[in-house]
């Protein structure tokens, strides 16, 4: 049976195993990461996972950190072209947190997700305004749970 259902990120276009370039499939960058290990001790080198997933160091890297196989995706109906959404107005910010953490926050939505947490947190203080923003924000990312 054919596959239904394509990966497309936000903006309608293909992304991970979907993609056309795509050398690896969605269950071997899960492996590669959790081959590479934890990021203070890592058990295996760049070097050696680009010649496991046949792939080049920066290659590997770039999906280790988060830039390469680290968007949100929705599934779409293979037939349908996929809706690509208008833009509202937004504006930066920068954080800093570990190479880690970024990987983390791309692969479960990036800036949706937290704009998502943001809202929550918004939403649970207008509720409440007379408790403190960080005993808030405790209870939102508890029910969350990372």
């Amino acid at each position: 049976m054919a596959k239904q259902y394509i990966a497309t990120n936000e903006n309608g276009y293909r992304i991970g195993q979907d993609h056309p370039n795509a050398k690896l499939t969605d269950i071997e960058v899960a492996a590669l990461i959790r081959d590479r290990g934890p990021d203070d001790a890592p058990t295996m080198s760049l070097s050696q996972l680009a010649k496991r997933y046949g792939l080049s160091k920066s290659g590997v890297k770039g999906i280790i950190d988060g830039n390469r196989r680290g968007q949100a995706q929705r599934l779409v109906k293979k037939d349908t072209e996929a809706k690509r959404r208008t833009n509202e107005p937004k504006v930066s910010g920068q954080f800093r947190v570990s190479l880690r953490a970024r990987s983390i926050i791309n692969r479960i939505g990036g800036g949706k997700a937290l704009e998502r947490m943001a809202w929550a947190i918004d939403s649970k203080l207008r509720r409440a305004p007379n408790q403190e923003p960080e005993e808030v924000f405790k209870r939102v990312m508890d029910k969350i749970a990372l």
